[in-house]
């Protein structure tokens, strides 16, 4: 909801055609009468007229004076764009999402990806993949069956994938898609010039269950269970990468929405380290309990409007025992990725 500036009376006159010429003067009492003078436009002589204009003018004075014992009402308090909540800024409130879709898009939009149909997804976790199966391990866009879902990952490879290479799961914001997002952010080409697998599942946007509200967001980050299919997707995503390349360290690197939902698929996979761009932990107080510490890099604006979540997030993690880096960039707001810091955020997470 946008902030709606106050009319003014002659605002309010002229856009009404009524003109503003005989509005001066205090209230009147709803008894009182008021003279013909007061009411008839200069040299009007009809009086069949009076009547008309002084009901005009009497509502116009009550609405906008609020001379009737009220006021008009202001715009709705404590509400972003689009209906939703406003997303907490003192890291206090227990939960966290984007107030905005348009914004988490990068720019321009790329033409997304062909998503070829593919096996079933729903299998129980493999143990050891070993070395993979001898040419899988490349460039493909997979469709995975997840809870009855078709779910779109796209997967890039290096040009000759090493043994045990990293692999790195990307989470793209509200509004955009894995094309897209690695068009715009440069960010996949980068990581595979790291030797890192890279996967970027696309996000499904639907009603989600946040707290006592529901929104309209691409990765449920809320919820743990096994129903969550953004959570079997994770695991979904992980053992076709298994079974494509063979085992490999796992880590989680997401944007906005993304980075939310990858804050919970890094506390409840066993990664070896994440980061989290301009997001925060989205459930303040949640009792995670990861595998064991890994490290994290939180990356966002100082006009981000959950910096302070971010700033508290950073607290609470490197009090459980995590190496954490927060990186603020001075006076970016939140929106696009912010671009210019991938080589020290991997390097701090242990992607060399």
């Amino acid at each position: 909801m946008f902030p709606r500036r106050a009319a003014s009376l002659t605002d309010i006159g002229d856009r009404a055609g009524w003109g503003t010429a005989s509005l001066g003067g205090s209230c009147r009492r709803h008894d009182e009468q008021p003279t013909l003078s007061a009411l008839r436009q200069p040299g009007s002589a009809q009086p069949y007229r009076v009547r008309g204009a002084f009901m005009r003018w009497f509502w116009l004075v009550i609405l906008v004076t609020g001379c009737a014992q009220g006021v008009l009402p202001g715009p709705e308090m404590g509400v972003g764009e689009g209906g939703l909540p406003l997303p907490p800024v003192d890291g206090s409130a227990p939960i966290s999402f984007d107030a905005s879709v348009a914004r988490d898009r990068g720019t321009p939009p790329a033409q997304d990806m062909f998503i070829p149909p593919s096996r079933d997804m729903n299998a129980p976790q493999m143990a050891d993949q070993g070395a993979g199966l001898p040419g899988e391990c490349q460039n493909a866009d997979w469709t995975l069956n997840v809870n009855g879902q078709m779910r779109a990952v796209r997967f890039e490879v290096p040009a000759n994938p090493r043994q045990n290479a990293p692999r790195v799961l990307l989470f793209h914001g509200n509004g955009d898609n894995p094309g897209n997002f690695c068009a715009t952010t440069n960010l996949c080409r980068f990581l595979r010039d790291r030797g890192a697998l890279v996967a970027v599942p696309a996000g499904r946007t639907r009603m989600i269950q946040v707290g006592d509200e529901q929104a309209e967001l691409a990765w449920d980050a809320y919820n743990v269970e096994a129903t969550n299919e953004d959570v079997s997707l994770v695991s979904a995503v992980i053992n076709e990468a298994n079974q494509r390349c063979g085992a490999g360290p796992v880590y989680i690197w997401g944007h906005s929405q993304g980075a939310y939902f990858g804050f919970l698929a890094a506390m409840i996979n066993d990664v070896q380290g994440a980061v989290i761009g301009s997001a925060s932990d989205p459930m303040t107080g949640f009792p995670w309990a990861p595998i064991r510490p890994f490290a994290i890099a939180i990356l966002i604006g100082t006009l981000d409007f959950n910096i302070e979540g971010a700033r508290s997030t950073a607290q609470r993690l490197m009090a459980a025992g995590h190496p954490v880096q927060l990186r603020e960039i001075e006076g970016a707001e939140h929106g696009g990725y912010l671009t210019g810091h991938d080589a020290e955020l991997a390097d701090f997470i242990g992607l060399r």
